[in-house]
């Protein structure tokens, strides 16, 4: 065989050879790896993302917003894939307005995923996408929001920022409120880009519960008000307010806030601390004193018409004294409470006797938690019999040696205001889906009777004397009967074993109308600095709150909640349902006006959305204008509307928007109004209309 045959065969033999061994390659891959190599490309180019579920929205009883979300845009990364990080870096800087050094810095990290920027708003998107810049994405994420801000925030509580409650309500509630995640399988390409796959969509999300609370917005922002005045006023280290639906257990607002000598301004940020009304104890004073006296009525050891002497003021019981603030003689039963005699009630302790006094404490619910929907509630403290000393029964009679949280008290006083029966307190009004359909549903929990309807009449009748004549005069309302009762206490001081010079709390604690209480609520100011009395302090601020509040009607709940919602006609044309932007912060509540084509005008100085006009719900033309009237949230003044020429309904809605008080007098149209318009005044100030038809 010649020279050139032998490579030609030799070059035969070795195609065929090669084509052999890739024939058989193929073979070991197609056939005997399928399986493998199969389910290692869907793990590389399939992967199965998770869908965060949105998360359930929180309302007031009147379907007011006080948590949502808000869809914004999150920016991420592959920095290993990013070739030119600085022109990356340069380009993200000018959109997001973040230091270039910054995102630099994160990119140049190598990792595969990093966060640039989060919850961003939604315009980001089309400017990142502009720029075309590799292995950069957009992603949605949404962001829970508090529409009132500060409103009732240690109720509400708030997230992290991954969503999780952490605070509050959000906390306590969110089981029900963080819904299921979904999921969906992406597939990714050589570049890193994901893409759906046909039928890829496995899980959809299933969002959050919404969650009704009992309390009223409305009312929130007016014993707010109210609360923070009281507070300014007295020069307090802060204060404690709680209105109840005594019947029903229902709380319809709570508010907690520092004063100037406390550990922050009123109001300066949207994180809680604690919530103090069901975190603090402290030694309640004479508001405890109706323990006494419902246990000496109960046990048949006193009545109305017992009589004691109050000693001029000074009493020795026996290597102690108890002193009251005013020398009494002789006094009725009706007459020690009305004018809260520590002699008297000391001695009508000692008539009760240890165990009778220690089982009616325990009865209306002190030293045990109330079961509020709040995380960090505390017990109180009632010491056991065995520990009591010889003035034990005589000190604890007159609201000493025991500490109580503000909602304790309120119960207690609330089971006197329904008739004689311990209810347990609730946030909660109901648990419904995104259908509207209820899920849950709280209706008024009995604890248990702690005394008879006749002996809570009674001492209903004992503290409307006491403000009728008593110490709580200052409570006294002109247009209803009111009952209720004072405290002031010394401070007990840790640090040298007694009582703080010069320290107090002074509450009162009072329901309307006297007879048959709709309305309860407490009144706690710690540490005023001018007067100290719960008569001279406290009283007054109820008397307030209660001289708003009590002249708005409450709101029955309705079932499930309202729903703006355009028809398809409003949607083609391009109208928007105006949104409640009111106690938003202006920036926000105009950023969302405006997203929806709508002009905003903004009327007034300070922080916070007080009123808008049109009114939430109404159904605009694109470009139509809104007003928004702000609020100095120190002063928390604003101008009186004008609502003359206005029907008598549509002036009583403009005066509730602006969280004023209507009194009317006549029908039909209004005409005359007092203050007149562009006064200046406080959440709450009563307006009296003037109509005619």
């Amino acid at each position: 065989m010649e020279k050139g045959q032998r490579r030609i065969l030799i070059g035969l033999v070795a195609t065929l050879v090669l084509w052999a061994v890739l024939l058989a390659r193929l073979f070991f891959i197609q056939i005997i790896q399928h399986e493998y190599l199969s389910r290692l490309a869907e793990i590389q180019q399939i992967k199965r993302v998770e869908i965060p579920a949105p998360r359930g929205r929180i309302f007031d009883r009147n379907d007011r917003p006080l948590a949502e979300n808000l869809r914004t845009i999150s920016v991420s990364a592959n920095p290993s894939k990013i070739k030119d990080k600085r022109r990356t870096a340069k380009c993200l800087s000018e959109i997001l307005q973040i230091p270039e050094g910054e995102l630099l810095e994160k990119l140049s990290n190598g990792g595969k995923f990093a966060w640039l920027a989060r919850q961003f708003p939604p315009s980001v998107e089309r400017k990142v996408a502009a720029k075309n810049l590799e292995q950069v994405y957009c992603m949605d994420e949404m962001k829970r929001v508090y529409p009132t801000g500060n409103l009732a925030v240690m109720l509400v509580g708030s997230t992290d920022t991954d969503g999780k409650g952490i605070e509050g309500i959000e906390c306590e509630m969110d089981r029900f409120l963080k819904g299921t995640p979904g999921w969906v399988t992406l597939f990714t390409d050589v570049t890193g880009k994901k893409f759906p796959l046909p039928r890829s969509y496995e899980r959809p999300p299933a969002k959050g519960y919404d969650v009704i609370l009992t309390i009223d917005a409305n009312y929130q922002a007016m014993v707010e008000a109210k609360l923070t005045e009281g507070i300014l006023k007295h020069n307090a280290r802060g204060g404690t307010v709680i209105l109840l639906a005594p019947k029903t257990g229902e709380i319809l607002a709570m508010a907690s806030e520092p004063g100037p000598n406390g550990d922050a301004n009123p109001g300066s940020s949207r994180v809680p601390s604690r919530n103090i009304p069901v975190s603090d104890q402290f030694e309640p004073g004479s508001t405890f004193k109706v323990v006494a006296a419902s246990a000496a009525l109960s046990l048949g050891v006193c009545d109305t018409f017992s009589r004691f002497d109050g000693e001029g003021g000074e009493k020795d019981f026996g290597g102690y004294t108890i002193h009251d603030s005013k020398p009494h003689g002789w006094l009725s039963f009706r007459d020690a409470v009305a004018l809260s005699s520590n002699i008297c009630l000391a001695k009508i302790g000692l008539k009760v006797g240890k165990e009778g006094l220690y089982r009616y404490t325990r009865a209306f619910g002190f030293g045990s938690p109330t079961g509020l929907q709040l995380p960090g509630e505390a017990f109180g403290k009632v010491r056991p019999l065995a520990d009591w000393s010889a003035r034990s029964l005589c000190t604890l009679s007159i609201g000493q040696e025991i500490s109580v949280t503000a909602v304790q008290l309120a119960m207690a006083y609330g089971a006197i205001a329904n008739g004689g029966v311990l209810l347990k307190p609730t946030l909660m009004k109901a648990i419904v889906d995104e259908k509207g359909n209820t899920v849950k549903k709280w209706r008024p929990q009995r604890v248990r009777r702690v005394i008879s309807e006749e002996v809570a009449a009674t001492l209903r009748d004992c503290l409307k004397s006491a403000v009728e004549y008593g110490t709580g005069t200052g409570a006294g309302l002109s247009w209803i009967s009111c009952g209720g009762k004072t405290g002031t206490a010394q401070k007990y001081d840790p640090a040298n074993g007694g009582y703080g010079s010069g320290q107090y709390v002074s509450s009162f604690i009072g329901f309307i109308p006297a007879d048959s209480p709709e309305l309860l609520c407490l009144v706690i100011i710690d540490e005023p600095q001018d007067i100290h009395y719960g008569g001279s302090v406290a009283a007054p601020i109820f008397k307030g709150i209660v001289e708003v509040i009590g002249r708005f009607p409450l709101t029955p709940v309705k079932p499930g909640y309202a729903r703006l919602v355009l028809d398809s006609s409003d949607e083609k044309k391009g109208r928007a349902v105006v949104p409640d932007v009111r106690f938003m912060e202006w920036q926000e509540g105009k950023a969302i006006l405006e997203d929806l084509g709508l002009k905003v005008k903004m009327a007034g100085a300070g922080r916070r959305v007080w009123t808008q006009s049109p009114h939430p719900g109404e159904v605009l033309e694109p470009k139509a204008e809104i007003t928004l009237t702000l609020l100095d949230e120190g002063k928390r003044l604003f101008r009186i509307p004008d609502v003359r020429g206005l029907s008598l309904r549509e002036a009583t809605r403009v005066l509730s928007d602006s969280l004023l008080a209507s009194e009317i007098h006549g029908s039909g149209i209004v005409v005359r109004q007092d203050p007149m318009p562009g006064t200046e005044a406080l959440a709450g100030t009563v307006c009296c209309l003037g109509c005619e038809e």
